[in-house]
């Protein structure tokens, strides 16, 4: 065990600090961090289907679910690509429209409006609420209380990164190499903000839903170029759930391209794969959520 010697900053020797307290103490935080994570999702095992909004919600957030919105009223003849970016709508909602898509065809009968934006209007936002609340109550998605937990659980990780900004400030003026604790330092800031900022809104449940879902709708991968004809409406709104734009580009490539689809929501296309839409991330498609 390393002495004390004169001049040591707070009488403890820097190898010591270092790679006796410091670091160790990172490793059993960023352990304890994961683990709180863990017991915070629900393990409850959900049974049952989901709409296909609710899937879209799941992989790519309230951007994905008005995507699949506007295929599923796209393949009704209920909006139109108005060019510049933009869609309308035309005539009435089918019949058998949900309260999202009668908010979302109403705002578009109001105006050609940019898809990408559509989340955010009040009267969109209301209904997109019902969707993540559902998967909320199901175990599927994390709520607010659980986001909260999980950033307040990141708080001694924060801590220890500034202890170790006190103690670089103290060994400097103490005229003390602190070069191994500036790296040290910067690596568990980094762990703390990432673990803060970036992290999946849905659970371990949600994810074996989705993968699921993947598997019973595999023909739907627009890489296996699907026959829409033959599949119908509501299979083309199951596509673009599960595999965002590319999806609505095999089904209807004219309204895609002219909409801009792959430009404004871009963001929610890259995170379908694993469903692991951040909580923090933002896009013009709202996949913040």
């Amino acid at each position: 065990m390393a002495l004390s010697a004169a001049g040591d900053t707070w009488g403890i020797p820097g190898p010591l600090f270092i790679w006796g307290m410091y670091v160790p103490a990172a490793l059993v935080l960023v352990g304890l961090v994961l683990l709180l994570r863990r017991a915070l999702a629900p393990g409850r095992r959900f049974a049952g289907d989901l709409h296909p909004y609710e899937l879209a919600y799941l992989d790519g957030g309230p951007g994905r679910t008005v995507l699949a919105v506007l295929t599923a009223l796209r393949a009704e003849g209920a909006v139109e690509a108005a060019g510049g970016g933009k869609v309308r709508a035309v005539g009435e909602p089918p019949a058998n429209a949900t309260p999202l898509d009668r908010a979302v065809h109403g705002r578009l009968r109001d105006g050609a409006e940019s898809p990408g934006d559509l989340s955010w209007w009040p009267s969109v936002r209301a209904e997109l609420e019902p969707v993540r609340r559902s998967l909320v109550d199901r175990g599927l998605l994390l709520g607010p209380a659980a986001r909260r937990a999980r950033r307040l659980a990141v708080l001694p990780l924060v801590a220890l990164a500034a202890l170790g900004v006190v103690r670089i400030v103290a060994g400097a003026a103490n005229g003390r190499p602190v070069a191994f604790l500036v790296l040290a330092t910067i690596a568990v800031a980094v762990v703390a903000l990432v673990l803060t900022f970036h992290w999946s809104a849905v659970t371990p449940e949600g994810k074996r839903e989705l993968r699921r879902a993947r598997t019973a709708m595999r023909h739907l991968d627009p890489v296996h170029s699907p026959a829409w004809t033959t599949y119908g409406a509501s299979a083309a709104a199951f596509g673009v759930a599960l595999y965002g734009v590319p999806a609505l580009a095999s089904f209807d490539p004219d309204f895609s391209a002219e909409a801009e689809m792959h430009r404004q929501f871009a963001a929610t296309t890259a995170s379908s794969s694993s469903g692991s839409w951040s909580s923090s991330g933002s896009s013009s498609s709202g996949c913040g959520g």
